[in-house]
């Protein structure tokens, strides 16, 4: 997990994990499986668009090789979870994944922009940093989370009730995917 030639920044969800954390999740059984997306500067700014359906999303590289496609299916298959480091590879496995949830080998452009109301296919849960607002990935966070993380749950605060300042420290959080789609999802924050 770190920056590769060609993107601008690296997977930060990823700096969590040790060789310690990853000694311990080997001694639980527990896969990990790793995809390659080339984040893009567009990963940082604002949505300026009043209306989402305006914004025109960045475009990153990404693959998802044969073989970790199967494996990750299998996974499924077994009953197990896919649990996505950083909202990065969130959104490539999203696009690698067909209706049926089904993980295809994948290589390409995505431009996939997740807002609240996209039904998610392959993966169920997503361990991510907190986010600015008016970011793309806020709103992936807020479509992944649902109304049970409401905005005062993805925007943590400060004792005196003040928004924590943004990408000084990285603490993560551990969403599990609404199920229930026709909740409504509050987004805002600040």
């Amino acid at each position: 997990m770190r920056a590769r030639r060609g993107a601008v920044a690296a997977p930060t969800a990823g700096l969590h994990f040790t060789d310690r954390l990853f000694a311990k999740l080997d001694e639980g059984g527990i896969g990990r499986y790793f995809v390659t997306l080339h984040v893009g500067a567009g990963t940082f700014l604002p949505v300026k668009a009043d209306d989402t359906a305006d914004h025109v999303m960045h475009e990153e590289i990404g693959h998802v090789d044969p073989v970790t496609a199967a494996k990750l299916n299998a996974v499924r298959e077994r009953g197990g979870r896919i649990v996505c480091v950083g909202t990065t590879s969130l959104r490539l496995i999203e696009s690698a994944a067909a209706e049926d949830g089904n993980i295809r080998p994948w290589s390409g452009a995505t431009g996939i922009f997740i807002t609240p109301g996209y039904r998610f296919r392959a993966v169920d849960m997503l361990m991510t940093n907190f986010h600015l607002p008016k970011s793309t990935l806020f709103m992936l966070v807020s479509a992944f989370a649902g109304a049970r993380n409401d905005a005062r749950g993805l925007c943590p605060r400060d004792r005196n009730g003040l928004p924590l300042l943004f990408l000084r420290r990285f603490e993560p959080a551990l969403p599990e995917r609404l199920n229930d789609r026709d909740v409504p999802i509050q987004t805002a924050c600040g």
